[in-house]
């Protein structure tokens, strides 16, 4: 299965690119993956926090296949365990989807239509994190699915 995340904004700290970087590669592995990153809107008092996140989902849209299986990160989402993700993906893989994309919104979140368009809402936490660090926090748990599919050691260390 391909991978694709798209998310708003840029990674600005180096210690996260780091290690960004090493769960990719470790990922990689796994399946290919793409991480595309999407113009963060400027947030003025002049734009309603709506119209922000409207410009932000025309972006997002347009870089989403519509045949892929579309998982929308916000914190009012279906929060998972690490074994239930993993059963995810493989339901996924089982439908015959050969794709699966995670939308990762900006500082305001998702707009509705985003959300409106996703097969799952996925929330990481209740807590409310930088859309830098949710990068991360996904990334290490779509590592961990691919270890617990595989049996591999990872999860249980």
């Amino acid at each position: 299965m391909n991978l694709k995340i798209i998310a708003v904004g840029r990674v600005k700290q180096g210690y996260l690119r780091t290690a960004l970087k090493e769960f990719t590669q470790r990922i990689n592995k796994y399946s290919s993956l793409e991480i595309i990153e999407i113009k963060e809107e400027r947030i003025d008092s002049r734009a309603s926090p709506e119209k922000i996140k409207e410009k932000e989902a025309e972006r997002i849209l347009s870089k989403l296949d519509p045949r892929a299986y579309m998982i929308a990160l916000d914190e009012q989402g279906k929060e998972l365990s690490s074994l239930k993700l993993a059963r995810l993906f493989e339901e996924v893989s089982r439908k015959g989807h050969r794709q699966m994309s995670f939308v990762i919104g900006g500082a305001l979140g998702l707009s509705s239509r985003v959300k409106e368009q996703a097969d799952f809402i996925l929330a990481l936490s209740r807590m409310t994190f930088t859309h830098e660090m949710i990068r991360l926090f996904l990334l290490e748990q779509i590592y961990r699915a691919f270890t617990i599919i595989r049996g591999e050691p990872y999860h249980n260390l």
